[in-house]
């Protein structure tokens, strides 16, 4: 890879007493014309394909010559920019990250699973996201930050007493302390998508949760100014 320290080249043979000379077509790549024994690692200094011929020597007796291929490639100039991104609250559920160039990366970072983020995942902080590139053997990268918001929504919907049990739970779940703006509840999983809605209808509801698999949750209770995320764990 252009500008990359390349790997060490290893000869080998069937004695260990063999010596070996190569020779190299294209030394504008950054290799020498030639050497003798193993080709130590090299900076590449342009793009190109060079053949490199190797000759054993056992004694005064001359193996066959063998020839391989080096190529130098480019790193793949590559961008990525979530600076359109409107910073999500920590309770957003996931959403598709926008796409980077060249297309046919691959995203990481905390909250990604493939090419979406998960601000839950992710929680309240500043996220550093890589998007990479291969081509032709050779990687290149770019990054960019996205803010998860606790969002003050959140933050003073905390404080309002709202009871959930049990938790765990093996299917019945009781929600208590509903205030009368409270508007609908979500249950949503670990992956940050939204399985389940409810009305709220009272200030105490049950949920039946027996259809959901066993595993972490999130119940979002929401009004029209506010919303309160509670963690639950189903547990049959």
């Amino acid at each position: 890879m252009l500008g990359n320290s390349s790997n060490a080249i290893n000869f080998t043979g069937n004695s260990a007493n063999s010596t070996y000379d190569w020779t190299n077509s294209n030394t504008a790549i950054g290799l020498g014309a030639s050497g003798t024994g193993n080709i130590t690692s090299f900076t590449p200094t342009s793009t190109g394909t060079s053949s490199v011929t190797v000759t054993p020597t056992l004694g005064s007796c001359t193996g066959t010559p063998v020839t391989f291929t080096i190529n130098v490639n480019n790193v793949p100039t590559v961008t990525f920019d979530l600076s359109s991104v409107t910073p999500p609250c920590v309770y957003d559920p996931a959403f598709a990250l926008p796409a980077g160039s060249p297309a046919g990366g691959t995203f990481s970072g905390p909250g990604v699973s493939g090419t979406n983020f998960n601000p839950l995942n992710a929680g309240t902080a500043t996220h550093t996201i890589t998007y990479s590139v291969t081509q032709n053997g050779c990687t290149g990268s770019s990054t960019s930050t996205i803010t998860v918001d606790a969002c003050s929504a959140l933050e003073d919907a905390e404080n309002m007493p709202i009871i959930i049990y049990p938790n765990p739970t093996n299917g019945l779940l009781k929600i208590e302390g509903m205030s009368s703006d409270m508007r609908t509840i979500e249950l949503i999983d670990a992956g940050g998508r939204v399985v389940y809605k409810w009305n709220v209808n009272g200030n105490s509801m049950q949920l039946d949760l027996s259809k959901f698999s066993t595993g972490n949750y999130n119940l979002k209770i929401s009004s029209m100014d506010k919303v309160i995320l509670k963690k639950i764990q189903i547990k049959k």
